[in-house]
Parts: C-alpha cells; sequence; structure tokens
C-alpha cells in the first residue's frame, strides 16, 4: 500500500511539473477518445445495418407527389405478381384541401392485419369490428395541449362532434396519443387524404418483382426505394469518410503523445537511475514511469466521452446510434493502452533492463 500510495504521489508530481505537456497530452489523448467512439459507433452502425440487411430489403419507402395515395394502395392490395405485403408503414389520413384544425388520423381495421394502428384510449371506448367493417362517421380524439392551447385544435369531450369536410364525426374516445379513424371510413367518404410513407413485405422482393413495384409507383405519382439502398448510400456516403478522417486524426494525436512522452521521460531519466540505486525493481520502474500517462488516459477518457455525449448533431450527421454503451468505452480504453504501450514500450525498454541513458 506504501509503495503504491509512493508511486502515486510521484505520478502527480511528475504531471504537476510540467503543465504544459500535461495540458497537450490530455488534449491530445481527448481528441483520441473522441475519435475512437465516433469510430467504434461508426463501426456498430455497419454492423447492425449488415446484420439487418434482410428486414431493410423487405423495407420499401415512398415519396408521393399527391396527396392522396388511395388509389397506390388499391393497385399494391390487388397486384397479384409482387410478395405479400406484411405492413403498411405511416398510414394516415389527412383532412382534404386543409381544416382549420391540425388533424392527422392513425388508420385502424379489423380485419387487415397490415394496418397497425391501435387506439391507445383511456376515456371512453375504442372502436366496434362493426364500426371498422362499415366505415361509419365515428372518430378518437386526442386533447393535446399543444395544438389546443395553440388553437389549432379544439378540446373535445366523449360524444362530441367533429366536423371534418362535409361529414360530421361522433368521438367515442379520448386518447392521450394520437387521433384514430376507421380505414374504411377514410377510404368510402371524400373528407380525408389517405397517405403512406412505406410498406413491408413478406420477403425480399426479387429484382423483376421490384421493377413492378417502381412502374406501379409511377403510375400514381410516387417513388419507392428499399431501406437497403438508402441505408447503403449512407454508409458509403459518411462512413468512409468518418472513418478515414478519424484515423488521421488517431494518428496524428498518436505522434503528439509519443513526441511529448519521450520528452518528458528524457527530462527525467536521471530520477530512473536514482530509484534503480535505491533498489526499486523493474516492475516498479514501469509503474513509475507509466502510472501519470495511465492517469492521463482516464481523464482524457472521460473528457472525450462526455464530449461525445455532448455533440448530439454530430451524431445525428453521421447517422449514429445514441451514446456509446459501457462495452464500447471499454474497447477504447483498451485501445488506447495498447497504442501507449506498443509505442512507448520498445523504445523504453532499456531503461528498465540496461542503463537510463536513451
Amino acid at each position: 500500500m506504501n509503495r503504491h500510495a509512493f508511486y502515486l504521489k510521484r505520478a502527480f508530481r511528475q504531471m504537476t511539473a510540467k503543465p504544459a505537456n500535461f495540458a497537450i497530452i490530455v488534449f491530445s489523448f481527448t481528441v483520441c477518445a473522441f475519435s475512437l467512439f465516433v469510430l467504434i459507433n461508426q463501426l456498430l452502425y455497419s454492423t447492425t445495418f449488415f446484420l439487418h440487411q434482410g428486414e431493410s430489403r423487405r423495407t420499401f419507402t415512398i415519396t408521393s407527389s399527391v396527396s392522396d395515395n388511395s388509389e397506390l394502395i388499391e393497385a399494391l392490395s390487388e397486384s397479384e405478381l409482387l410478395p405479400q405485403i406484411s405492413e403498411f408503414v405511416g398510414l394516415s389520413a389527412y383532412p382534404k384541401g386543409g381544416s382549420n384544425q391540425y388533424i392527422q388520423a392513425v388508420l385502424c381495421s379489423a380485419n387487415d392485419s397490415r394496418i397497425t394502428g391501435e387506439p391507445d384510449v383511456t376515456i371512453g371506448r375504442t372502436f366496434s369490428e362493426s364500426e371498422l367493417e362499415n366505415g361509419e362517421n365515428v372518430i378518437i380524439w386526442c386533447n393535446n395541449e399543444i395544438y389546443i392551447n395553440s388553437g389549432l385544435r379544439e378540446y373535445k369531450s366523449v360524444g362530441d362532434s367533429v366536423v371534418i369536410g362535409n361529414g360530421v364525426y361522433t368521438v367515442i374516445g379520448i386518447s392521450e396519443t394520437d387521433i384514430y379513424l376507421p380505414f374504411s371510413t377514410a377510404l368510402k367518404t371524400d373528407d380525408f387524404d389517405i397517405r403512406l410513407n412505406g410498406m413491408v413485405f413478406s420477403e425480399i422482393p426479387t429484382k423483376s418483382e421490384v421493377e413492378i413495384l417502381e412502374a406501379i409507383a409511377t403510375t400514381n405519382d410516387c417513388t419507392v426505394k428499399s431501406r437497403y439502398q438508402a441505408e447503403l448510400s449512407d454508409f458509403l456516403e459518411n462512413g468512409m469518410e468518418c472513418t478515414v478522417i478519424i484515423i488521421g486524426i488517431i494518428l496524428c494525436v498518436i505522434c503528439i503523445v509519443s513526441s511529448l512522452f519521450d520528452y518528458m521521460v528524457r527530462s527525467t531519466s536521471y530520477e530512473y537511475n536514482i530509484y534503480k540505486l535505491l533498489g526499486i525493481s523493474r516492475a516498479g520502474l514501469f509503474e513509475l514511469l507509466y502510472l501519470p500517462l495511465f492517469i492521463m488516459t482516464v481523464v482524457s477518457l472521460v473528457a472525450g466521452y462526455a464530449l461525445f455525449c455532448l455533440s448530439k448533431p454530430l451524431q445525428r450527421l453521421l447517422n449514429m446510434y445514441g451514446q456509446v454503451d459501457l462495452a464500447s468505452g471499454v474497447v477504447v480504453f483498451a485501445i488506447m493502452l495498447i497504442v501507449m504501450l506498443s509505442v512507448t514500450v520498445p523504445k523504453y525498454n532499456r531503461l528498465f533492463s540496461g542503463g537510463a541513458r536513451l
């Protein structure tokens, strides 16, 4: 315990003796840690992208130049040349021609499993099967304070009426999340435009099936693109550039830290000769030499992680997931230690065995 306390005290004394070098090394290590966090997150994103490529190849996004995608939905449903659609993504209804209220209704269906809207009702009741099948003029309302207070939506209670276009819809329930409407109601009336953001197929479409899908979309003034193509494009555009830049930063940091650390060792080499004369073991000399750098590595790792967590705009720019988890932090720390030791141990091995002249 006394030996480690002596080494720790000696490490702090050595760091504070050269504050400029200490500041430069900590800053350089912080940049290195931050770059490694970004690089590992980018690699994790790439791994996830390739692991889920089967699902992403089945998912297609739709960009529409028209306000109503009803005909597109009917064409997709009636086509016998495409694999079965397992889910319609982002299926919602908007008042046709605009409205003095902000209404975006999630569509629900009783028999169509591709329509996955499930009402979250806190007051009143949800739709009955008869209402969903027959397309009755009922609606589940949402009294969201943001819309109510801004005047974009009126407060409603169960039993109240909502006028949309030429139709009058009865509020049968209140939800805390969304407005809900039967899919058959939106199809039957002329009060709503139905919009579709994408679809998921039960199996990966072949090249010929993709061509058929693109033809159907073009006929209905839409374009389709698989999520796999979008993610691959983002990866090729951002991933490679990010990796090259970050590796360059890491190499520059290694050169700076190696040069400064070399200067620190040279300037205190006489102290290690004194420690040898006092009988301190080779392991003890190693600890004295590397403990300051180890402490600076820990400090820089924390600073680099904090900088990374605060860089939300950069994370969005690089299409990365959220913050790095504990496992990634351990990997970054291990990489920094391995690089530090691999660069310095062969260079200073004579300090531990032979004379201390460098």
